[in-house]
């Protein structure tokens, strides 16, 4: 039986935390990259240390990440966000690799959910990668009813990744998530189903 690494990316607000639930409610294990780099930025003090010389005492306030002063300073900003990712991808990156090896001991399929796959050309870390769409008016409708963020932040975010469209061209799979709950649910059932098969 093949051991395969499968990278679960789409812009913010497509879905891919969807699938992750589907599929961690077959058993599978699924790595979310977003919670490693926040623990990282929270708990590795060569990172803090270098966050802190790149962007200045106020990204820190009682040891922990200053989150919205961080995500002002690199959602409007293209070279601030490359800056805080040189920092963060490495150790990301490293710890991904290390528990993908580690869960592939036992299980012959492991998810990583990353919204950066492409934009940071990691692509060559996964045997598969699905590609979750969805149209910018979803998104938009699904990120604002869960985070707060205006219309005008979360078309930044959208703005600053690949589109949907680029990326169909190098993913492996690509699943729409424009429809019911359900729907998709199944679609994303169905995928695994086949990945497991291959």
């Amino acid at each position: 039986m093949k051991k395969l690494r499968i990278g679960i990316t789409g812009g913010i607000g497509s879905g891919k935390s969807k699938f992750c639930e589907v599929a961690k409610s077959l058993g599978y294990k699924v790595l979310l990259a977003d919670e490693i780099s926040k623990d990282i930025l929270a708990n590795d003090s060569d990172v803090k240390k270098e966050i802190i010389e790149s962007f200045g005492a106020s990204s820190f306030i009682d040891n922990a990440p200053n989150k919205k002063f961080l995500a002002e300073q690199v959602f409007s900003n293209p070279e601030q966000l490359l800056k805080i990712n040189s920092i963060l991808h490495p150790p990301t990156l490293s710890r991904i690799n290390k528990l993908m090896d580690e869960y592939l001991k036992t299980d012959n399929l492991v998810f990583v959910e990353s919204a950066l796959i492409y934009e940071i050309e990691i692509e060559e870390m996964f045997d598969y990668v699905v590609l979750v769409t969805a149209t910018d008016e979803n998104k938009i409708k699904r990120v604002s009813e869960r985070s707060g963020l205006s219309a005008e932040e979360i078309k930044k975010r959208i703005d600053n990744q690949l589109t949907d469209d680029e990326k169909k061209g190098w993913a492996d799979f690509t699943l729409e998530n424009n429809g019911t709950e359900q729907d998709f649910a199944n679609k994303c059932g169905f995928i695994i189903n086949l990945l497991k098969s291959l």
